[in-house]
């Protein structure tokens, strides 16, 4: 499976709003609950801010890939943002993070669930793809980006 068949492009925010950790989170579980009809935005967040309270999704480098299960969710659903300023996440380095993945899976499927990780984590160890996702200048040159480097995985 590639990362594009689960990110849709509606699911691509080139510009997020939110100056801190909970503004974040809570703007994506806006964009995904308008859009997911087996969860709401308060159910959203309310998974991604549990995982947080675990210990922070922000690996380092600029990156953030807040994550989690949900019981009523019949795929999985993974969006993608990125912050012109950079935002305080907490992040293992201390740096503020640019580049959000946030992933959502059934509860049921656990393997899955890392397989993706995984990938994403791959796809943004590259330095050079990391840069042109900072520097894209819309959604749709976001999205030609991942789908120029997705098969690689």
């Amino acid at each position: 499976m590639r990362i594009l068949d689960i990110l849709s492009e509606e699911f691509v925010i080139p510009d997020l709003r939110g100056t801190n950790k909970l503004e974040v989170l809570k703007e994506f579980s806006h964009v995904l609950g308008n859009r997911v009809t087996s969860l709401t935005e308060d159910d959203i967040f309310k998974v991604l801010w549990e995982r947080e309270r675990l210990c922070s999704t922000g690996v380092g480098g600029g990156i953030a890939i807040p994550h989690g299960k949900a019981n009523n969710l019949e795929r999985p659903i993974l969006c993608f943002g990125r912050s012109i300023q950079g935002v305080d996440f907490d992040s293992v380095d201390g740096i503020p993070v640019y580049l959000f993945f946030v992933f959502l899976s059934p509860d049921r499927n656990a393997g899955f669930h890392i397989r993706i990780l995984a990938k994403i984590a791959r796809l943004l160890k590259n330095e050079e793809i990391k840069k042109q996702l900072i520097k894209a200048k819309d959604r749709n040159e976001i999205i030609k980006i991942i789908r120029q480097n997705d098969s690689d995985f």
